[in-house]
């Protein structure tokens, strides 16, 4: 037979399980309490580095993944500016005569309006890269009546602008 039931053949009562645990006492539970403090005092010094540190490490390695695999995508969807034909094109013409140091105006005193245009289309870019941006017109010295005259070197056509004269206004 079982152990169990061969104490209750004896005559002795059956052990309670409830009973035979010991519930704490408050200095028990106090003292417990303050080691654990004492514990967490020490331990924290040293583990909060360590974890801040492991944590940085695994979140810069993620976001490193993370920048690579955008990059990867992003250049795929991506298109260069060098596959695309574009041109400056004035919307309204230019108030003659020009002179230089003036602004330069439209026909009617109007300001000036100048579209980037996709040559094979034709249609103004209104959206995307270079649909908003910034154009400085300067007066260029040269003939563009050949083939040669659209494919200036960024040297060349520095050298070809026209700087103000002194006392000569009128081109």
């Amino acid at each position: 037979m079982s152990q169990k039931r061969q104490r209750q053949e004896e005559g002795t009562p059956p052990l309670d399980d409830k009973r035979s645990r010991k519930s704490p006492c408050f200095s028990s539970t106090v003292l417990d309490v303050m080691t654990l403090q004492r514990l967490q005092n020490l331990v924290n010094p040293v583990l909060e580095p360590l974890i801040r540190r492991v944590v940085k490490e695994e979140m810069d390695l993620a976001l490193r993944k993370y920048i690579i695999s955008m990059k990867r995508n992003c250049g795929k969807d991506i298109q260069h500016p060098e596959s695309r034909s574009l041109k400056l094109q004035f919307s309204n013409a230019i108030s003659l005569p020009v002179f230089t140091g003036t602004r330069i105006e439209g026909e009617g005193c109007t300001g000036m309006e100048v579209a980037l245009v996709d040559i094979p289309t034709g249609q103004v870019v209104s959206s995307g890269l270079g649909s908003s941006c910034k154009v400085e017109i300067v007066v260029l010295e040269g003939d563009f009546d050949g083939d040669d005259g659209d494919n200036w070197t960024l040297e060349e056509f520095r050298n070809n602008i026209v700087r103000e004269r002194k006392a000569r206004n009128l081109f």
